[in-house]
């Protein structure tokens, strides 16, 4: 069983770094577009699960290994390297589009973007891939 510290460390991620994205991001992106943010509650709730999820799974699995190392460090961090990627694409994405059609008064212009959308709705499957392989690699070279 992983020692305390490792515990601790492996489930404040799963918690932190999806507040940190989720919602800090989300507040500084109504920020930076000078816009009051809609009451999005459920979205944010839904969007702080998917992000959170293979984090979560990560921990779970890992407490059932009899000793972290290497490997399990690589998988964490290559999941919160791309989960961060993926959460600034999609920021930057919303801020251009305000920068292009919104804050110009110019209206609507373009319209959804589905690609971010289907990118972020599968973005569990993409960051629990990413730790996977991270993971197998690590122990590969060990």
């Amino acid at each position: 069983m992983p020692d305390r510290s490792q515990r601790v460390f492996l489930w404040a991620t799963a918690i932190v770094l999806p507040l940190l994205l989720v919602v800090a991001g989300n507040a500084l992106f109504w920020r930076l577009t000078e816009r009051a943010s809609p009451d999005t509650t459920g979205i944010l709730l839904f969007q702080l699960g998917l992000t959170a999820f293979p984090f979560v799974l990560l921990a779970t699995v890992a407490m059932a290994a009899k000793r972290l190392g290497p490997p399990w460090t690589w998988a964490l961090a290559t999941g919160a390297f791309v989960s961060t990627g993926l959460w600034m694409t999609y920021y930057i994405d919303g801020y251009i589009y305000w920068r292009d059609h919104l804050a110009t008064g110019s209206g609507g212009g373009g319209g959804v973007d589905f690609g971010i959308i289907f990118l972020m709705l599968f973005s569990p499957l993409v960051v629990g891939g990413a730790m996977f392989v991270a993971f197998r690699v690590a122990r590969l070279r060990a």
